[in-house]
């Protein structure tokens, strides 16, 4: 009779729709891991049945991993000092062995020399979260990032090359008169230059530590981190180019093209100048190259 029910424990925690895993304290190996934990993550059991395959299998990345052991320490601590049960939940990411992660919520249960470790797969909603952040960092018409993501990403590198005493430049581009090109073939014409501008100005930077956004209408905004002047001009001149020599489809002339006005600004960020005063130098310079005669780089000297 004892031996049936055992069978139907662990037959029940087979099929309970969460992960669990045993660590034996004594002699750090998993002493129970049920098959919807493997299931979920996709490693066989002799790649996970001990501790130290256990870190090293599901959290690949050193850092991480680092990261992880210390929370794990802390929960064990903190439920033994609290002569606490259970741990508190935390949001892990766990490498699939296909080469994907999922998003568990995990708790540590404490009893005696086993450590019980409870995963809950909450991908869907992690990735739910993701494309919701996504969607609202992203400008619905160009398909390039917005003026919000531009205002958060702007902040964390400008404040990274304060403390790394690193240039950063900014260019500012605006569409050379819109107001006209929608009078004339209307706005639906328009919304097809500004779609084509951004791709032009987007194919255009290669360095991961450049990004361009949406900032307006008709007014894009890039951005590039570890870049001195002359470099941001050479930039900013690859842009026009690239704009001057792009044709903009069913516009009733295939060789019809838009021009922009450019602004260009460089500083190394320092404690005289903000970065919205940073910013605004360079609008200036753009709108001084309007001023002038459109499709023109002004570099600012303030």
């Amino acid at each position: 009779m004892l031996k049936d029910d055992v069978d139907y424990l662990f037959n029940f925690i087979d099929d309970l729709p969460i992960g669990i895993i045993c660590l034996d304290t004594t002699t750090d190996q998993v002493s129970l891991i049920n098959k919807f934990m493997l299931e979920m993550v996709g490693w066989d059991e002799s790649e996970i049945n001990t501790l130290e395959k256990w870190f090293h299998t599901v959290y690949p990345d050193d850092e991480y991993r680092a990261s992880i052991i210390k929370l794990w320490s802390d929960m064990i601590e903190e439920t033994e000092s609290q002569n606490k049960p259970y741990s508190s939940i935390i949001e892990v990411k766990v490498a699939v062995k296909d080469g994907s992660v999922r998003w568990c919520n995990a708790r540590y249960y404490r009893k005696g020399n086993f450590v019980y470790g409870i995963f809950v797969d909450i991908s869907y909603r992690q990735n739910a979260e993701n494309k919701l952040k996504e969607i609202s960092l992203t400008d619905p018409l160009t398909e390039i990032h917005n003026r919000r993501y531009f205002n958060l990403e702007y902040d964390n590198m400008w404040h990274l090359a304060q403390r790394t005493k690193t240039p950063i430049s900014i260019i500012i581009c605006d569409i050379d008169d819109l107001k006209n090109i929608n009078d004339t073939y209307g706005h639906i014409k328009g919304d097809q230059v500004i779609i084509t501008a951004a791709k032009t100005i987007s194919s255009t930077l290669k360095r991961s530590t450049d990004f361009v956004a949406r900032y307006g209408g008709d007014e894009f905004v890039v951005v590039s981190y570890d870049c001195k002047e002359e470099s941001a001009f050479g930039l900013c001149k690859m842009i026009k180019n690239n704009i001057d020599n792009t044709p903009i489809s069913d516009m009733g002339d295939d060789s019809y093209s838009c021009t922009m006005s450019f602004g260009v600004n460089t500083i190394v960020p320092n404690s005289n100048i903000t970065p919205e005063q940073f910013f605004n130098n360079a609008d200036k310079a753009m709108y001084e190259a309007k001023k002038t005669g459109e499709n023109r780089i002004v570099v600012s000297k303030l």
